[in-house]
């Protein structure tokens, strides 16, 4: 019919390029994904699946989603002492042990949750 076709992920398999529009690469497996099935990095850009980075559920703000790479903390600002960098169950956002008010002194076991997703029982 005229479409252009690609073969990608070095197999024989040949897709018509209308139907790869919206289709990105997980940067973290390399498969291939429709684009509203994963997380974009708004930093950098690349995409991933939710399960190749064990998330067990999806950020609440997809716009402001960072991969990995580029998590930052959210009281500093900045990124580095990765070992220190709690994150959020429920947001995903990063926060260091000694930027927390109070600071921890330690990396709780189990899944943690920030003030906002907190609840006191």
């Amino acid at each position: 019919d005229g479409d252009e076709v690609i073969v990608y992920h070095s197999r024989e398999s040949k897709i018509p390029m209308s139907l790869l529009r919206d289709v990105v690469c997980c940067t973290a497996c390399g498969a291939f994904e429709e684009q509203f099935r994963m997380l974009g990095c708004a930093a950098c850009g690349q995409f991933y699946h939710n399960f190749c980075l064990n998330m067990k559920n999806m950020p609440e703000d997809l716009a402001s989603w960072k991969c990995p790479s580029c998590k930052r903390c959210e009281k500093c600002h900045l990124s580095g002492h990765d070992e220190c960098l709690l994150v959020c169950e429920v947001c995903d956002l990063g926060f260091h042990t000694f930027c927390l008010d109070p600071p921890l002194p330690f990396i709780p076991h189990g899944d943690w949750l920030c003030a906002s997703h907190a609840l006191c029982k």
